[in-house]
């Protein structure tokens, strides 16, 4: 019944050529299977498939009448993704307010994208306290994990956030998450402790762009290698952190990256 409830509720939200032709579907498919049932043996295999391909086209007009339900998760993803932090932190708001109207806790994906939509937006205090919230529910979840410990990379707690990265990498967290580590040790001023990491990312073209050119740059010139990025990927990559830089500007993260990549222009 639930299910019938949820078809329902969809139902009515799709195109009315979609409503049509699943309509259309049903009768049809109504008819077939009726034959089936009549029809001589001989004739019921050409039935058969007749019937099949009804199937195919109603499941077809289904997934088309419900392409644009999506979650307000998914929503808030598409939108963080997009750039636009405002309508993702609004969105989510949107969402946990509705779960705990009805009695239920907003999940620990939706408190995650919450914390790094904060972060994004600038409000760390904010961010901390829905990932603490997140990891009291799951401590060993990395991607919350993962969540906190940018967010202390971003307050310019460098050593909280090293430690916080790294346990998200041993809770199975992605491998780029190495970069970060690395990226944190730099920020402590250990060089030398993040270089084979950094060493490793620029060779890896698996890893995103942004991380690879970023990666350069925090490795001494004579240490970059011959595993340069092609101009367009410099580009991306530079984009990227003068992007991050200016986020983050009035953060002691924000600032040690302004002179990194000051450092990393003058060839020191």
């Amino acid at each position: 019944m639930r299910f019938l409830a949820s078809f329902w509720r969809d139902a009515r939200a799709w195109d009315r050529s979609v409503k049509i032709g699943v309509v259309m579907g049903l009768v049809l498919l109504i008819i077939l299977l009726t034959l089936i049932l009549i029809a001589p043996r001989e004739a019921r295999p050409l039935l058969l498939v007749g019937v099949i391909g009804v199937v195919i086209v109603m499941q077809v007009l289904i997934l088309w009448g419900n392409r644009h339900l999506v979650t307000p998760y998914t929503r808030a993803q598409q939108q963080f993704l997009a750039g636009d932090y405002e309508a993702a932190r609004d969105t989510l708001r949107v969402s946990v307010a509705e779960s705990e109207q009805n009695g239920k806790r907003p999940s620990v994906d939706t408190l995650t994208l919450l914390g790094n939509t904060y972060r994004n937006l600038g409000l760390l205090r904010e961010s901390l306290d829905i990932l603490t919230t997140a990891l009291q529910r799951q401590p060993q979840n990395p991607f919350p994990l993962y969540g906190f410990g940018r967010t202390l990379l971003a307050a310019g707690r460098f050593a909280d956030a090293e430690a916080s990265l790294q346990r998200s990498l041993e809770a199975g967290g992605p491998s780029g998450i190495m970069f970060d580590v690395a990226l944190a040790q730099v920020l402590q001023d250990r060089p030398d402790a993040a270089s084979e990491s950094l060493r490793a990312i620029v060779q890896d073209t698996a890893q995103d762009t942004d991380r690879r050119w970023m990666a350069q740059q925090l490795l001494p010139v004579e240490q970059r290698g011959s595993h340069s990025l092609s101009g367009e990927e410099r580009q991306a990559g530079a984009m990227f952190w003068q992007k991050e830089t200016a986020r983050f500007a009035s953060t002691p993260y924000g600032q040690r990256l302004n002179d990194l990549l000051r450092d990393s222009r003058h060839g020191r």
